[in-house]
């Protein structure tokens, strides 16, 4: 086990939100991002790619590379496939969201198709076998 030693005195309270003011909140931030880096890295390491974090066209090229090495079925392992990025990339690997098998097929809404909650829509509303279905 590693141990770490961070003094992030000065980042807390310059432009953060407001529950990153609270230290502990601030140090889960920063241990939870070099968690997420290093898995990053992890994950480049084992599949023989450079691994990039968000939805860049260097994110795209090296999915697409990754899916040619493994399949689509390999995006189910590595990425977030309920985003249009995965599209994205099985489009331009000849592929679609079908390859992916049942649980590649939820999606995200996009801003203009999801619901407006102030109109009252409530999750529940549209969920069979709750008490609102």
């Amino acid at each position: 086990m590693h141990s770490v030693s961070l003094d992030i005195s000065e980042y807390v309270g310059k432009n953060s939100h407001k529950a990153e003011s609270d230290i502990a909140v601030a140090a889960a931030s920063v241990l939870a991002r070099e968690a997420f880096l290093r898995g990053l890295g992890r994950l480049g390491e084992t599949h023989g790619i450079q691994a990039h974090k968000g939805a860049s066209e260097q994110v795209k090229a090296s999915a697409v590379e990754l899916v040619k090495k493994s399949g689509p079925e390999i995006l189910l392992k590595t990425a977030k496939c309920h985003f249009k990025t995965a599209d994205q990339v099985l489009a331009a690997c000849g592929s679609s969201r079908a390859a992916l098998g049942p649980e590649g097929q939820a999606v995200s809404r996009s801003k203009d198709s999801a619901p407006a909650r102030r109109q009252g829509f409530r999750p529940q509303d549209s969920v069979p076998g709750t008490q609102n279905s």
